[in-house]
């Protein structure tokens, strides 16, 4: 398993304690029953030498579209940070810094399930260092 995969895993495994749905695929349709819900995946990575790598994880904070929506997602996004910031220090990992946050609305599209959600994509920039020969190697 890449060490991006693993990465992507104790991520999400961090952020069981907050008690939503955890997905770790983007083509997961979420169902209304499992909102408020959370998406991780990684969606960049910088390769910088000797076994030294950037990553852009992205944790998705799905919730229904309410008039306190916002509020719901900012309350979740206090959750959500400190979890995945602990994630600093692991095995091979060199520093979790949070990068952005979008606030979205997101109304369902013709084929989907889902009635409109709100959505907060935040992004941390983890920094961390994989054996060069053996990706699947986290190494300090």
């Amino acid at each position: 398993m890449h060490a991006r995969t693993q990465l992507r895993d104790q991520a999400a495994a961090a952020l069981a304690p907050a008690g939503y749905t955890v997905s770790v695929s983007r083509a997961k349709v979420l169902q209304k029953q499992e909102l408020p819900a959370l998406v991780v995946y990684a969606k960049s990575e910088d390769y910088q030498g000797a076994g030294h790598r950037a990553l852009e994880l992205v944790v998705e904070c799905y919730t229904t579209a309410t008039a306190d929506m916002e509020d719901q997602l900012d309350a979740m996004a206090a959750q959500v940070e400190p979890l995945v910031l602990g994630l600093h220090g692991q095995t091979g990992v060199k520093l979790v810094d949070l990068a952005a946050t979008e606030l979205l609305y997101e109304p369902p599209g013709p084929d989907q399930a889902l009635e409109p959600v709100g959505v907060a994509r935040i992004t941390f920039e983890v920094l961390y260092r994989a054996h060069p020969e053996a990706p699947e190697t986290l190494a300090n």
